[in-house]
C-alpha cells in the first residue's frame, strides 16, 4: 500500500492524480492489496489461534510462526499473481515481488534464527521509497524522512520490548531494503 503512495506522488497535478487513483485497474489493485496482503493474513491467524495451532498473536514462540509464514507466503504470491492481470505500471508489480522475496527470506531464516518481521516490513517500505528516489526524477523526500523515522521507531520499540536484539532487527531491514530495491533498480537500469 505504501507504494501505491509513493507512487501516486509522480504526479504535481492532483486533478491528474485522482484520475489515476480512480481508474478501474487501480481500484483492482488496491483491493486485491488489500484482500491478499492484509485481509487473508489476518483471517489466518485467527483461524490458527481458535485452532490452537498457535497460543497468541505475537507469536513469541519462534516455531509457531511457520504455519503462518507459510500462509502469509501462499497469500502473497497469490497477491503477485493477481497483480499480474491488471495493466498497471511494471515497478509496481516489480516492489510486489519484492516484498514478497523478503517474505519467504524471512520465512526461510525464522526457521534457524529469529528475525524481526517489522523490520522487514519497514526495509521494504524504505526500499520502494529509495527506488522511486533513485528511478525518477521527483524525489519525495517528505516521504523519504517519514519512512526514516518510522524504520528507526518500529526498530527501537522492537528491540525495547525485547522481542529482537539489533542484530534481529538490522538484518531483517536490510532484507526488506534488498528485496525491493534491487529488482526496480535491475529492470530500470537494464531498459
Amino acid at each position: 500500500m505504501y507504494t501505491c503512495l509513493i507512487f501516486l506522488w509522480q504526479f504535481t497535478d492532483w486533478t491528474e492524480s485522482a484520475q489515476f487513483l480512480y481508474a478501474p485497474q487501480m481500484q483492482t489493485a488496491f483491493a486485491t492489496t488489500f484482500k491478499w496482503t492484509l485481509l487473508a493474513p489476518t483471517i489466518a491467524l485467527m483461524i490458527l489461534r481458535m485452532l490452537h495451532l498457535i497460543s497468541s498473536f505475537q507469536l513469541t514462540d519462534q516455531k509457531e510462526r511457520n504455519i503462518p509464514y507459510f500462509l502469509t507466503v501462499i497469500a502473497y504470491l497469490v497477491w503477485c499473481n493477481q497483480l499480474t492481470t491488471n495493466p498497471i505500471p511494471r515497478e509496481w508489480l516489480l516492489l510486489a515481488a519484492g516484498g514478497t522475496s523478503a517474505l519467504i527470506f524471512v520465512a526461510f531464516i525464522n526457521r534457524f534464527w529469529l528475525i524481526s518481521a517489522h523490520a522487514t516490513g519497514v526495509g521494504a517500505w524504505m526500499g520502494s521509497v529509495l527506488t522511486y528516489a533513485l528511478a525518477f526524477t521527483n524525489i519525495p523526500w517528505g516521504m523519504l524522512i517519514l519512512t526514516a523515522i518510522v524504520s528507526i521507531v518500529v526498530m527501537a520499540a522492537r528491540v525495547r520490548l525485547q522481542r529482537h536484539s539489533c542484530e534481529q532487527v538490522l538484518a531483517g531491514w536490510f532484507i526488506g531494503l534488498a528485496c525491493t530495491t534491487l529488482p526496480v533498480l535491475i529492470y530500470v537500469t537494464t531498459i
